[in-house]
């Protein structure tokens, strides 16, 4: 086992990082509309992009634990977005 494999988090971790990261775009869209910044439309824009891209990964399957290989990549890349 190669280094890089013992240190992938097990699918578990993954899930709770995706739900939270979630969650936080979330707040941050119903911050923007509690506010009269300017920016806000777009801001929001982006971050209902990123919901959106968050729904294509995972609704395929829905199924952690049967996640391909290639969307857990995807995914650990949303995370860190």
């Amino acid at each position: 086992m190669t280094v890089a494999a013992r240190a992938k988090p097990p699918i578990g971790a993954l899930e709770s990082r995706v739900l939270a990261r979630k969650a936080e775009l979330i707040a941050e869209i119903i911050e923007y509309k509690k506010g009269s910044r300017l920016d806000a439309t777009d801001a929001i824009e982006k971050l209902k992009g990123q919901l959106a891209e968050l729904a294509y990964l995972v609704k395929p399957t829905d199924q952690w634990a049967t996640l391909a290989e290639s969307t857990k990549r995807d995914l650990e890349q949303w995370v860190s977005q």
